[in-house]
Parts: C-alpha cells; structure tokens; sequence
C-alpha cells in the first residue's frame, strides 16, 4: 500500500507508491489489469475511489486521484513484484530457502549450519 497523502487543495493530487520504499526493494506490477487489481482510497469517507476517479501515470508508479478533496486522505493499493537488490547474484540470509528455523520451541538456540 502506498503512504497516506493528504490533498492540500480541492483538485489532482499525485501520489507516489514507493515514496517510503527502498529504490530495488520493490516495483508496482503494471502488468497485471491494473484496473481489476488495484484500489485508490479515500480514507476519510472510508470509500473506495471508483477506477474512473484515478489513473496511473506513464511513470508506472504515480497514481494521480483527479478530483481529490481539501483535507481528505488517499492512498492506493497495488500489486508490487520484489526486486532482489542492485546485484541478483547476491543472496541475504533472509532469503536462502530451505533452511528451518533457527530454534523451535523448547529448543536451546544453537548455530545454524
């Protein structure tokens, strides 16, 4: 989900989905029906905006709400594909797959092989 923005002024208010996202930690998957899969917000009335209230910029991560309201909150659900960093040869521990967990419960935490 995007950051809440709060429209300054009755009109267009753009909003960025990965504002508080790491650069390579992930990209909006324009891909998929974007207008089947994605949702923008109002969250002040609570409201789900319908797709024709909202468009996605030629950027693939700006979402622009065309007639936002002074004072209300917006954001956007999206689908996002992860991105594995600057370098894909690299592997962080987080992501070796196949290992079990370091402990389980009632286990003493021991060193992993």
């Amino acid at each position: 989900m995007s950051d809440r923005v709060t429209a300054t002024a009755d009109g267009p208010v753009s909003i960025d989905l990965l504002a508080s996202w790491f650069a390579d930690q992930a990209q909006p998957d324009t891909g998929c029906d974007v207008s089947r899969w994605w949702q923008a917000h109002d969250r002040t009335t609570g409201r789900e905006l319908p797709i024709t209230g909202w468009s996605l910029e030629a950027d693939g991560r700006t979402v622009t709400v065309q007639e936002a309201l002074a004072g209300h909150v917006y954001t956007v659900s999206f689908l996002a594909t992860q991105g594995l960093g600057p370098d894909p040869d690299v592997q962080l521990p987080h992501q070796r797959l196949g290992r079990r967990p370091l402990a389980r419960e009632g286990e003493a935490l021991r060193r992993a092989p």
